[in-house]
């Protein structure tokens, strides 16, 4: 009987008594586990990957669609710019008419969420306002917002754009 290299470390009566036929199976069964382990731990790595890659594609698409949607929304509010731009006709007509669609463009943009940020008369917060200029305003508080250069916004809750302020300094 021919002896492996494994085996000649062996005592003669492990040798023998087939105490070493037992461990090569069980070595031989856990290797296989392993190899089988090592196949399925490959097969969910490739499927992560898969998902990773499908949820980003999926991810753009729903962007796109809610950007169309949008659009679609806008479109009317253009479509009402160029009526009015053809009929410039009277100027107190065509104004009102400009007034309609910048308020027909502030509920479409309100329905989507945007909201303009309050500033006049609030005191200063630098998360909602960017100084542009201090002035003095007597009977105002110093730091109270008296003026507004530029409408801020917020859109679902988040701040787009911060209003440009004038803010009351001390006389």
């Amino acid at each position: 009987m021919a002896t492996s290299e494994a085996e000649r470390g062996l005592p003669a009566v492990c040798r023998f008594c087939g105490y070493w036929g037992r461990v090569s199976s069980l070595v031989e069964e856990a290797e296989g586990r392993a190899r089988d382990c090592l196949s399925r731990l490959s097969w969910a790595q490739a499927e992560l990957e898969n998902l990773v890659k499908r949820m980003g594609r999926e991810k753009e698409e729903a962007c796109e669609a809610a950007v169309g949607k949008l659009m679609l929304r806008l479109l009317e509010v253009l479509d009402s710019f160029e009526r009015a731009l053809e009929s410039r006709g009277e100027g107190r007509a065509f104004a009102e008419g400009v007034e309609m669609i910048y308020r027909q463009l502030l509920k479409v943009l309100g329905e989507e969420g945007l909201e303009p940020i309050q500033a006049v008369g609030r005191k200063f917060d630098p998360f909602l306002h960017e100084a542009v200029e201090r002035v003095e305003a007597p009977g105002t508080e110093e730091g109270t917002v008296v003026g507004e250069l530029q409408r801020g916004y917020r859109f679902r809750s988040r701040v787009l754009r911060a209003s440009k302020v004038r803010v009351a300094r001390a006389s």
